[in-house]
């Protein structure tokens, strides 16, 4: 495998100095993730509930993220007074 910077390809300029670099290349296995997604049979209802479940959990986080946000602004707000 050759790469260049340009695309004039004169190896045999004094100018030029060889470079190394150290590639690594990996293959990704996806028949580990079908084949599991394949052998889990689950219904709308329980695919469902799942999701009602996970959206709660988000709904409440979502509040959970606002309360400390206006709490840091607070905070930011109480140290610019002692600051001052």
């Amino acid at each position: 495998m050759l790469a260049t910077w340009d695309d004039n390809d004169s190896s045999d300029s004094e100018s030029e100095k060889d470079e190394c670099a150290n590639v690594c290349f990996m293959t990704i296995h996806d028949e580990v993730i079908h084949s599991e997604l394949d052998s889990s049979n689950f219904s709308f209802d329980e695919l469902l509930d799942a999701f009602e479940e996970l959206h709660t959990e988000f709904e409440i986080l979502i509040s959970k993220n606002k309360a400390l946000k206006n709490k840091n602004i607070s905070l930011e707000k109480e140290f610019l007074k002692q600051k001052i």
